[in-house]
């Protein structure tokens, strides 16, 4: 088969990866849906709508649950 294209979009104002690597696209905004439209798979921290909506465009999913930890009140 063919190796594998590796690439990242980041939600992010521009100004502030000024120099992003080859295979990251720095956006304000990205249009999920229409990136997941055009993904073999998805990486992601298991957010809700990222779940559902990688599930709903028959993609697969690579999650990383969160830690619970993180959210508890010290």
């Amino acid at each position: 088969g063919q190796p594998a294209k590796l690439g990242r979009a980041v939600p992010a104002p521009p100004e502030l990866v000024p120099d992003p690597p080859a295979n990251v696209i720095v956006r304000a905004r990205i249009p999920q849906l229409a990136v997941l439209a055009r993904m073999d798979a998805v990486v992601s921290h298991s957010g809700h709508n990222t779940v559902c909506e990688t599930l709903a465009a028959a993609s697969k999913l690579i999650a990383s649950l969160p830690d619970s930890s993180f959210n508890q009140e010290t």
